[in-house]
């Protein structure tokens, strides 16, 4: 029974690969190739990230003999990315993926259903992991040679990836726990508070890891001592991955041991929140005048109350909403620092201080390139897109206003943190205008083309909504869509910024976004919505 369920999970994993979502139909293998090589690249991309920082903190460390604490720093990153990057999965895969009621009315039990569940929670977990330690790893082995550390890579990162899943458990039954108790959006509103709560925590702790460093090499092994005895998980984590087999045994026993605890505890109500129904409690009707609405603003209304009714949803896909705000008010209350950081790097930058609006507004599209609301749109109606489809509208509304609550969501931030940045360097007027002319052309970027990869590559047979919003290609190619129309934008501005001034470069930078939209909602209205409308 339990095989045939990890079968299950592992098909429904790595379905995306070798299965169409649109028609259930199998891709060729080209197909299938570049999916798994585009999976492969976007990996390597972020263990990229994570070998430049271990590149900076290795030597001073080992030199410091605080070896393992390198790899123990490396180790809770990898936690907290891997707690991250399941944190959106573990709630809605365990507790309410749609095929739980089924399976649980069969004689399969709960505790292996649980189990099967938990162990591609794990496989995401550790692939985030991974990607973390490895690298460092990798690092340690090119500055000390040391063999045993590299062989220890794998099974501490399996280790380190147990413990991810332990706490992303924890954090899905206490949702769970919330679920069972609050009933409608109030739920919803509970979970994103915890999990903004959390990742506030962890990026307010990230921010300090410099100041603590630096701490840590002065007090030398004084303080290591004091780390040792605190935290004695974190200084066992770091002997295993320098090579020693007995940390590498106690680290192994202390995460399986509290995997175990909480194995048992969620094993515990399993039953009572998977089979819990979530709904708000039906109300009696009460008669008042009906107020007729446009079209559009039905269709945005439905777009809005799907994005707030999926905690998922939100946190995934309009985290850059949050992250934009909080920049512009960060930019704005360590102005003075900000300001002192661009004058010691003007040398560095063509045109010196004057391309501080460029700068401004590469961060802006950095940012709102995090909200990819439109990349699962078209997904997420699920097995009931004959719904929207059948409704009194053209096709082309429906999809122009995924296209539109997109905006809705991301412009004003946008523009709320270009102000800010505004307010701090104080450009020329015409380079304040073209910031918030290049932070609307830019999320207007990324709304269409996350649509139009939504088109071109849906998934509408999945059974767990987390499937689309965090593992579809469309989201992916969002994403990184995004990021990479600024790193060219910004890579051409360095070879060209000696002999075009920056107001000049902005304007154009703004004017190719804005055709560069504008032909993709041309694709999405001509060929986008025949294509919606045979789905």
């Amino acid at each position: 029974m339990l095989k045939t369920l990890l079968k299950k999970q592992m098909m429904e994993l790595g379905a995306f690969l070798y299965q169409s979502g649109k028609e259930g139909k199998r891709r060729s293998k080209t197909s299938t190739v570049m999916y798994a090589l585009l999976m492969v690249y976007s990996i390597v991309m972020v263990g990229w990230i994570f070998w430049l920082a271990a590149d900076a903190l290795c030597e001073p460390l080992v030199s410091a003999d605080l070896g393992w604490l390198y790899f123990a720093m490396f180790g809770i990153s990898g936690t907290v990315v891997g707690v991250i990057g399941s944190i959106f999965t573990t709630y809605s895969g365990l507790y309410r993926a749609k095929d739980n009621e089924l399976l649980l009315a069969m004689p399969v039990p709960p505790s292996k259903l649980l189990f099967s569940r938990m162990t591609v929670i794990y496989l995401m977990s550790l692939i985030f992991t991974a990607v973390t330690t490895l690298p460092a790893a990798m690092v340690y082995f090119r500055t000390t040679g040391s063999a045993a550390s590299l062989a220890a890579g794998l099974p501490v990162a399996a280790m380190i990836a147990l413990i991810a899943l332990s706490l992303s458990c924890i954090l899905g039954w206490l949702i769970g726990l919330v679920s069972v108790r609050i009933k409608g959006r109030g739920k919803n509103a509970i979970i994103i508070i915890l999990t903004l709560a959390f990742l506030g925590g962890y990026y307010y702790g990230y921010s300090k890891i410099s100041t603590y460093l630096q701490l840590l090499i002065a007090g030398g092994q004084q303080i290591a001592g004091t780390i040792k005895k605190v935290l004695y998980p974190m200084y066992q984590m770091g002997k295993a991955s320098e090579g020693s087999f007995l940390s590498l045994l106690i680290f192994a026993l202390m995460s399986a041991g509290f995997f175990a605890i909480i194995y048992t505890l969620v094993s515990r109500s399993f039953m009572k929140i998977a089979l819990t129904k979530t709904a708000p409690p039906k109300s009696r009707y009460k008669g008042k005048n009906m107020k007729k609405a446009s079209v559009m603003k039905a269709l945005l209304r439905k777009e809005s109350m799907r994005f707030t009714g999926s905690s998922v949803y939100m946190l995934n896909c309009g985290l850059g909403t949050v992250m934009l705000i909080v920049t512009g008010a960060a930019v704005v209350i360590k102005s003075e620092s900000l300001l002192a950081l661009a004058q010691l790097a003007e040398g560095m930058l063509p045109a010196g201080t004057s391309a501080l609006p460029l700068i401004g507004a590469a961060v802006v599209g950095f940012i709102a390139s995090m909200n990819d609301i439109s990349a699962p749109s078209v997904s997420l109606e699920g097995s009931s897109i004959w719904v929207v489809q059948s409704a009194p509208v053209s096709s082309w509304q429906i999809l122009k206003s995924k296209i539109l609550f997109h905006c809705i969501v991301s412009v004003p931030p946008a523009l709320i943190c270009s102000a800010c940045i505004i307010s701090v360097i104080k450009p020329v007027a015409a380079d304040g205008i073209l910031m918030m002319l290049f932070s609307a052309a830019v999320v207007f970027l990324y709304a269409v083309m996350g649509l139009a990869a939504n088109l071109k590559m849906p998934n509408l047979k999945w059974s767990n909504e987390t499937v689309v919003i965090k593992q579809s290609f469309s989201v992916l190619i969002s994403l990184f869509g995004g990021w990479a129309v600024i790193i060219v934008l910004s890579v051409i501005y360095f070879v060209l910024g000696n002999i075009v001034r920056p107001v000049v470069y902005l304007a154009c930078a703004t004017a190719a976004i804005f055709a560069a939209a504008a032909g993709i909602t041309l694709w999405i209205r001509k060929k986008g919505t025949e294509i919606f409308r045979f789905l």
